[in-house]
């Protein structure tokens, strides 16, 4: 396919395929890392460890942040986290996440939303600190309703982030060459012909489905 000069990016060759594929969602986290101006030293709250959210922790991993704890359903995405940097990760389902949160990482100075639901986004809200920011990462299909009162009372800042800039294609690259666990994120591997097996394999969850792959094979 053709495509204008300026939006080809050239892979270092130390960059195998897979890290290649992995560059797009990569740039989406740090994209949303850098709407933070200073993120070393903080102590950092990641909800929801699919995709973006394993990506952020990549990313505030790099960019030097404190403790990064981070919460999910499933424990097999959690131990990847673990793997990309992540100090502390909780399974809600299995222990109270607040109070694991409180004790094992205290304050917490930044959250990251990356799931897109109404009880995630004010989960939050809850646990950062006062005075502290919520970035907003996740993608909503519904209307939530999010305590407003709470965000005045607390003085939290909530931060929008959609998409990337030429900037974090770049940076992105950087980072997928310096990681290669990152390709540990893809789960799935479908050929062309099997493109309906490989979306519903998304669609219903009954595999745990990070990142999935459609590959063609040159003849």
């Amino acid at each position: 396919m053709l495509v204008p000069k300026d939006k080809v990016f050239v892979l270092p060759d130390s960059v195998c395929w897979d890290q290649g594929i992995l560059v797009e969602p990569l740039a989406v986290a740090v994209h949303a890392v850098r709407r933070i101006p200073h993120i070393a030293g903080q102590n950092v709250l990641v909800l929801g460890a699919g995709t973006i959210g394993l990506m952020t922790v990549l990313v505030l991993k790099a960019y030097g942040a404190g403790t990064i704890a981070v919460t999910d359903f499933k424990d097999d995405r959690l131990n990847l986290a673990k793997k990309l940097g992540a100090d502390y990760v909780v399974n809600p389902a299995e222990e109270n996440h607040e109070e694991a949160l409180r004790s094992r990482v205290g304050a917490i100075d930044l959250t990251f939303e990356c799931v897109g639901v109404e009880a995630t986004i004010n989960q939050g809200i809850t646990l950062t600190r006062k005075g502290g920011s919520v970035v907003v990462a996740g993608v909503y299909e519904d209307d939530v309703r999010v305590d407003m009162g709470l965000v005045q009372d607390k003085e939290v800042k909530l931060l929008g982030t959609l998409m990337y800039d030429k900037e974090d294609y770049t940076e992105a690259i950087r980072l997928v060459e310096r990681v290669p666990e990152v390709t540990d994120l893809i789960t799935n591997r479908f050929r062309l012909e099997e493109v309906a097996n490989a979306f519903e394999a998304i669609i219903s969850g009954q595999t745990d489905t990070i990142k999935v792959l459609i590959e063609v094979k040159e003849n």
